[in-house]
């Protein structure tokens, strides 16, 4: 349990710096492709035990869920007004 709370204190703070003190809209896009692509990939992890890795019912799945996450980061860096997830998030600091 601590190691979560002082795992998820940065998260925390970085989201508060982004509040702009009105009322944000829900970004519904990017709702829906982060909420399918997250079901469809623990689905087909869950169909693993019972079909293996490499099959059809779960390789289906998981990489329709994947493309959907790939979606759900271009909605949020590219398209949406009002992103989900701050856009600096995205962004690969080397």
């Amino acid at each position: 349990m601590i190691v979560t709370l002082g795992g998820s204190q940065p998260i925390v703070v970085a989201l508060a710096r982004t509040r702009t003190g009105g009322r944000a809209s829900l970004d519904r896009t990017g709702a829906v492709t982060a909420t399918a692509g997250l079901a469809a990939l623990i689905f087909g992890i869950t169909l693993s035990a019972d079909h293996g890795w490499t099959s059809t019912p779960v390789v289906a799945p998981a990489a329709a869920g994947l493309a959907l996450l790939v979606v759900f980061g271009v909605v949020q860096t590219r398209l949406a007004t009002q992103p989900m997830v701050p856009r600096r998030l995205f962004r690969a600091e080397v």
